[in-house]
């Protein structure tokens, strides 16, 4: 029930230009409630979970407001869930070709990351000098770190991005 309530609130709408509710903290609201939607999906030990997490990942990505883009937490939340399947394809299902499948995945959510927070006009999710994105991966380093203690490859290729 709580996945499906998360689901409900990443439907992203545009508001009127004249709607001042939300300025730019209130944006950022936005995303973080959208991110724990993703990150709730990833967490989530459910069959479908990673591919669940993408959908909201490519929602906040193909939306047509400009004032809701993902930021670097999306990203690593989907990526977290597809590695996280590869692992578990791999070592409970014995199932090299989804485990492969899986990690292409993750990998093609870490090059959609490079092209989305630092090769075009949306550069400006990365929010803050290069000090806060350094701390921004650091935050996401140190959860992973104490969350998945048996998966060091996680934060390994995170690093390549």
């Amino acid at each position: 029930r709580f996945l499906k309530e998360k689901e409900y609130l990443t439907k992203v709408d545009c508001n009127d230009e004249g709607d001042n509710r939300f300025n730019n903290k209130g944006c950022r609201n936005v995303v973080a409630t959208v991110n724990l939607a993703i990150k709730a999906w990833a967490n989530a030990n459910v069959r479908g979970s990673a591919e669940k997490a993408e959908r909201v990942l490519n929602r906040l990505l193909n939306n047509n407001c400009d004032n809701y883009h993902p930021d670097i937490f999306s990203f690593a939340h989907c990526y977290s869930a597809w590695y996280r399947e590869s692992i578990f394809a791999r070592e409970e299902m014995r199932d090299e070709k989804t485990a492969s499948t899986a990690m292409k995945k993750a990998e093609a959510i870490l090059q959609s990351m490079k092209s989305t927070l630092m090769e075009n006009e949306h550069s400006h999710t990365l929010h803050g000098t290069l000090d806060d994105v350094r701390k921004d991966v650091n935050s996401i380093l140190e959860t992973w770190t104490n969350v998945y203690r048996s998966y060091p490859g996680l934060a390994e290729k995170f690093l390549g991005f």
